[in-house]
């Protein structure tokens, strides 16, 4: 933790949550808008084109693991209720493993998640330590004593954290209790003028006679060599701007909070309107929609789009793609290198996908009914056959109940997996659709709570993120024995094909943004913008004639653009990263496994690139990929 970058970690926590994709196949059947996410929002808007149809709109280290599997076990498995065993190092945490490294080698004390409390952040108390403090490092030459008192505060910094999170989940387990909603959108407000409060004081710790101690002493030779002419959150304009920011962004979430759409003189939710079998209803419906939504909430976001780009001039970045690629995401890679990827996606991938959605044997694919339980017993399965850590994580999430699957109405329309701190615990969050497409959701979160259960939540790039959680859900397939291999095969081959759905579909989503933070400040218009995206459905062979409102509107729909802008090319960048692991093992049964433990064994600070190699993996950037990506979809699923 100590070579960490601290700023880097802030981001982790503001990114960490990841949604799975939902999507629908066909011919002329624009894919469910994904979800993704850093902020609850009360409902978030999932429709689809209108299309003729008889169906109804659908939803959209442990410092070390306890054990290893470089192979998996194959001994079957039953649904077990795992209880607590103080014997069982997979279910024991480490203060000193996560964030919190300065503290002693002992354990936490764990609580099921239904003990947890959210405690609102004593931020004022926070900022007052943090100022007596920076105050005192300017003379100091006694680094251990400013050491004891920079631990203390960095244990509320962290836990500040963590009750952001544990506020954003327990609002997203009942939208109806708004009260959480207000406690994250506090702490969301909150957050920059507390990383204002740890810049200044690394600033001060730079200046301090104190500097070479406490480099030697924690924080790493060179660590404060950039806080020599650093400025970020002192920066008066950018903080003027962040905090501006977080207002439109909470005006965003205030507008999309209860969509009430009048139609035909009746007002009802969009929701409501979207559940009708009646085709004219619903189109009439959906127009009303974005006649009455597109301006407003496009207005938030054409604010957003100037407020990004001075923050990004703020800091003397050239674009606010470069901002947003170095000071967001800290990416190996350059937006340069992110357009010729999109390009390749359209070349190579685009084909292949109108030659699958002509194929009615992979139109006609869908999805089963699945319960909850056989949710678990699917899932326990798999982990258990794969071993490891994987089984590890499992088990850990199953004794102190981190995760919650169920379907409800009051839940948020949404998956994702986050990191709660405090208690050095993983947790993940899934509204079900009722259907097997929930067996890949789940898996997919669980390959994200994988992770953070072997390295404590540490800081990744969002691309390494994505690559466990996409990997994992074709592993989880091939590895569990509660499926019929019929079963196993279907979902395999509806999983690459929404694989290759998320290549091109989330293509036109990045390219779309791209070209908007392109514009010059004057010419961000909304009638612009309307433009750039039904350009975009055309280029990536998402338009249908007679919708152009729809093409042109839809884009309003998609939470990323408004919460985190520039995340959406990561589900590209990663989906070729975890396809390499599924080419892997099916290749070879066991070597995607042996792969994916070597990815687990990550560098914090590394890039997708080095976390590649160093796990003896390929660059998504290499020479040919995507028509190498392209011949094995073709393959796969049988394309002609």
């Amino acid at each position: 933790m100590k070579k960490r970058n601290r700023l880097a970690c802030l981001l982790s926590l503001l990114l960490m949550f990841s949604l799975l994709l939902s999507s629908c196949v066909g011919p002329g059947v624009f894919p469910a808008v994904p979800i993704d996410t850093t902020a609850p929002t009360s409902s978030h808007l999932e429709t689809k084109p209108p299309v003729e149809t008889t169906t109804k709109p659908t939803e959209l280290p442990s410092p070390e693991p306890s054990s290893t599997a470089e192979t998996p076990s194959t001994e079957p498995t039953g649904t077990t209720e795992f209880t607590v065993d103080p014997n069982d190092t997979a279910l024991i945490r480490w203060q000193n493993a996560g964030q919190r490294d300065y503290l002693p080698d002992e354990p936490v004390a764990m609580v099921p998640f239904s003990e947890m409390n959210y405690v609102r952040p004593d931020v004022e108390k926070l900022y007052a330590e943090f100022d007596s403090l920076t105050q005192r490092a300017a003379n100091s030459t006694d680094a251990e004593s400013l050491l004891s008192e920079f631990y203390k505060l960095y244990d509320g910094y962290i836990s500040f954290y963590s009750m952001d999170s544990l506020a954003n989940v327990l609002y997203s387990l009942d939208t109806t209790r708004n009260y959480y909603q207000d406690e994250y959108d506090y702490c969301e407000s909150e957050a920059p003028n507390l990383e204002e409060k740890l810049e200044a004081l690394y600033k001060a710790f730079a200046a301090s006679p104190s500097r070479k101690e406490l480099e030697k002493l924690y924080f790493t030779e060179g660590f404060f060599d950039k806080y020599d002419d650093y400025e970020v959150y002192t920066n008066p304009e950018y903080l003027r701007l962040s905090q501006e920011e977080a207002a439109l962004l909470t005006e965003y979430r205030d507008l999309t909070a209860d969509i009430q759409v009048t139609y035909q003189g009746k007002t009802k939710s969009l929701d409501e309107w979207m559940e009708t079998n009646n085709y004219s209803e619903y189109i009439g419906a959906l127009t009303a929609y974005y006649e009455q939504y597109n301006a407003a909430v496009g207005d938030v976001y054409v604010r957003l789009v100037k407020v990004r780009q001075q923050l990004a001039a703020a800091l003397d970045y050239d674009s606010y793609a470069d901002y947003s690629y170095d000071m967001t995401y800290g990416r190996d890679y350059t937006p340069e290198q992110g357009s010729a990827f999109l390009e390749g996606i359209r070349t190579h991938l685009l084909p292949v996908l109108n030659r699958a959605n002509a194929d009615l044997s992979l139109a006609w694919l869908d999805y089963d009914d699945a319960s909850e339980e056989s949710l678990r017993n699917m899932l326990e399965s798999a982990a258990q056959n794969i071993g490891g850590t994987v089984f590890d994580a499992y088990r850990f999430m199953t004794a102190y109940d981190l995760c919650d699957i169920g379907k409800s109405p009051r839940k948020l329309e949404a998956s994702f997996q986050t990191y709660l701190y405090d208690y050095e615990a993983p947790f993940v969050f899934l509204n079900s659709r009722g259907d097997s497409k929930d067996y890949t959701t789940f898996s997919h979160e669980f390959g994200h709570f994988t992770d953070s259960y072997y390295n404590y939540g540490a800081n990744e790039d969002l691309e390494t993120a994505e690559t466990f959680s996409q990997a994992m859900e074709f592993l989880a397939l091939t590895y569990t024995d509660t499926l019929s291999e019929k079963e196993k095969n279907t979902l395999l081959k509806k999983n690459l094909l929404d694989t290759l759905q998320t290549f091109v579909y989330q293509g036109a989503y990045a390219d779309f943004e791209s070209r908007v933070y392109a514009l010059d400040p004057d010419e961000i218009t909304l009638e612009k913008i309307n433009d750039l995206y039904r350009q975009c459905c055309k280029d990536y062979g998402l338009y249908e004639q007679g919708f152009d409102f729809y093409y042109s509107q839809s884009w309003i729909d998609v939470l990323h653009f408004f919460e985190v802008p520039y995340y959406i090319i990561s589900y590209c960048v990663s989906a070729e990263t975890a396809l390499q692991v599924y080419r892997l093992e099916a290749e070879e049964k066991g070597a995607g496994v042996a792969a994916y433990f070597r990815l687990l064994d990550r560098s914090y600070d590394a890039g997708v690139q080095q976390v590649m190699e160093d796990a003896k993996m390929e660059s998504p950037f290499r020479d040919g990929v995507l028509e190498e990506t392209a011949e094995f979809f073709t393959l796969k699923l049988g394309i002609k």
